[in-house]
């Protein structure tokens, strides 16, 4: 019982770990997460476990951030780790797995010109990556399931689903 994503051409859908019925393996699965993040970011917790499936024949996701500046913006407290923002973490479950980015948009500014590209992960590869980097989901040709939680700082309480779609600057 997947919900359907309202941001893009019905054919994305979510599930959070929350409410998937298998919570032993999801409960596994978020400890090999939480220790290899701690690894690489120490003073981040994984958060907000979801299943991500793209349907065959699904567009490009509206471009967005995983942050909405006006809403956060006062949250904003540096920690030493990415400026305090919280860290999307993008795990691919199945070849050719992607997502569009666009470099140095990260301290976004209407006075500059991004352009995006498309990275492909392979099974097993997780991409770590600031909240407030403009990005979309890929388009897919064939369906995708990949995994995507966030990496907060402890005492963040960030809004579940909380995005900054890009054509709110234009």
């Amino acid at each position: 019982n997947m919900m359907g994503d309202m941001c893009g051409d019905e054919k994305r859908k979510q599930l959070f770990f929350k409410d998937a019925k298998f919570t032993g393996t999801m409960k596994r699965f978020t400890k090999v997460v939480e220790t290899a993040a701690s690894r690489v970011l120490p003073k981040r917790v994984p958060n907000d476990f979801v299943f991500l499936l793209s349907e065959g024949g699904c567009a490009d996701q509206h471009v967005h951030m995983d942050w909405d500046i006006d809403t956060w913006s006062s949250s904003i407290h540096d920690d030493g780790v990415c400026g305090g923002f919280p860290v999307g973490c993008l795990i691919a479950l199945e070849p050719n797995t992607a997502i569009n980015v666009w470099p140095g948009s990260i301290g976004f500014s209407e006075d500059r010109t991004y352009y995006g590209e498309r990275l492909t992960l392979k099974p097993g590869d997780a991409l770590l990556f600031r909240a407030d980097l403009v990005h979309s989901g890929a388009s897919y040709s064939e369906s995708n399931l990949r995994i995507h939680c966030f990496l907060d700082r402890d005492g963040l309480d960030r809004i579940e689903n909380d995005s900054r779609f890009m054509h709110d600057y234009a």
